[in-house]
């Protein structure tokens, strides 16, 4: 997940990965990291589109399915719950200045 967080991953497979039951893999996932897989993943695949927002002129529309999300209003849903702001709000906040 951690390299290649845009790449569409099932727990199934994570679980197969591990030798483990999706079941038991999840469970022991969230004792370690305090987040369900999809939560980790999530927060990995914001992280990606933060630092692009900050560091590319790339469009919204290229950033969202670069960092796998497939709903660009989803997307922003996350965003804003994570960062506290919008996409655009935080690009304009924290992104390079010309």
């Amino acid at each position: 997940m951690t390299n290649h967080p845009a790449e569409k991953i099932t727990i199934a497979q994570l679980a197969d990965l591990a030798h483990l039951s999706p079941y038991h893999f999840i469970r022991l996932f969230r004792s370690a990291y305090e987040l369900t897989p999809l939560q980790y993943l999530i927060r990995l695949r914001l992280k990606k589109a933060s630092l692009l927002l900050k560091k590319s002129d790339a469009t919204l529309g290229n950033i969202v399915p670069q960092c796998g999300f497939e709903n660009e209003s989803a997307f922003i849903r996350l965003f804003r719950k994570e960062f506290r702001m919008t996409p655009i709000a935080y690009r304009k906040q924290f992104g390079q200045k010309k």
